[in-house]
C-alpha cells in the first residue's frame, strides 16, 4: 500500500448492528432464528440481511452458504420444504442487500432446529445446538 493509504477492514467488521432473533456465530457468520411456523424473516431482520447481503458483496468473493432447518413436524416432506422456504427467503433478502444470486448455496436439511445459519466463504458449519 502507499503512505497514507487505507487499509480494506476486514469483511466482518466492524459488527453490524442486529435485530432480536439474528445473531453472529462464533467466528464468522449469522444465524436467524424463526418462531414457529414462519417461513419469512421479520422486517427488521430483513433489513439487516439486505446489510449483510452487501458487506458480503463488497468484502468477501466465493461461496456463501445457507443452512436451512426446520423443528420436526411428524412429516419430513412439510419439514424439509420449510427449512428450504427459509434459506430462499434469507437468500432473497441478501440478493436484495446487492450480493450476487449465483453466489449462494442452499442447504436445506430438513430437522433440526428453527433456524438459517449463513457462513461466509470459507468458513464450515458446526452442528447447530439444539
Amino acid at each position: 500500500l502507499a503512505p497514507g493509504a487505507a487499509r480494506a477492514q476486514p469483511w466482518n467488521l466492524p459488527a453490524l448492528p442486529l435485530p432480536p432473533g439474528l445473531a453472529a456465530l462464533p467466528g464468522a457468520g449469522w444465524r436467524l432464528g424463526f418462531a414457529g411456523r414462519e417461513s419469512e424473516p421479520a422486517s427488521a431482520q430483513r433489513e439487516a440481511l439486505r446489510r449483510i447481503g452487501a458487506r458480503l458483496q463488497e468484502r468477501t468473493s466465493g461461496r456463501i452458504t445457507l443452512w436451512g432447518e426446520a423443528a420436526e413436524t411428524g412429516d419430513m416432506s412439510d419439514t424439509r420444504r420449510l427449512s428450504l422456504a427459509r434459506a430462499r427467503a434469507v437468500a432473497a433478502a441478501l440478493a436484495e442487500g446487492g450480493l450476487d444470486a449465483r453466489r449462494v448455496d442452499i442447504r436445506a436439511t430438513g430437522a433440526g432446529g428453527d433456524l438459517v445459519d449463513i457462513m461466509p466463504p470459507g468458513v464450515t458449519r458446526g452442528a447447530p445446538p439444539r
